[in-house]
């Protein structure tokens, strides 16, 4: 998978799955974001849309506030919002872990769907970064070991 990443705490949200991929041998890469870049998953912080470059993606992840802006920027089969309650992403729970609430049926890259449901993710980030850390881990496939 090709992951890459702007705007503000992207980079805390990019180490984090980057530990999280090692500790179960999944390989992925990632990247800043740059124009005319073609990726997997675009996984936009916050104030991502201030400075977005012109790319292509199958799923961003979008800052709810951002995620306007950056459907203009970003060419994206599918967006998962984060940061807002009404957002498909948002915290359900915080303490040493998150629990993060999907609102709607979302599509990953392998061909297959995440139902409705919560998903639990081992604290290390803060409730809206655990957000999006959950929501590229689906976006990948990768979900199995995160349900309740």
């Amino acid at each position: 998978m090709k992951i890459a990443s702007m705007g503000q705490e992207s980079q805390e949200i990019e180490a984090y799955l980057s530990r999280w991929a090692a500790c179960r041998g999944w390989i992925f890469q990632t990247e800043r974001a740059a124009s005319g870049g073609r990726y997997d998953v675009v996984l936009a912080g916050p104030m991502a849309g201030k400075a977005a470059p012109t790319c292509q993606t199958g799923i961003l992840i979008a800052y709810d506030e951002d995620a306007g802006v950056l459907a203009r920027q970003v060419q994206a089969r599918t967006i998962l919002t984060y940061g807002a309650s009404k957002s498909t992403l948002s915290l359900s729970s915080a303490g040493e872990s998150c629990v993060v609430a999907l609102q709607r049926e979302t599509p990953d890259l392998l061909g297959g769907a995440w139902e409705i449901g919560e998903f639990r993710l081992p604290g290390g980030l803060p409730g809206h970064l655990a957000c999006a850390a959950v929501g590229a881990l689906l976006a990948c496939g990768w979900g199995e070991e995160l349900q309740q």
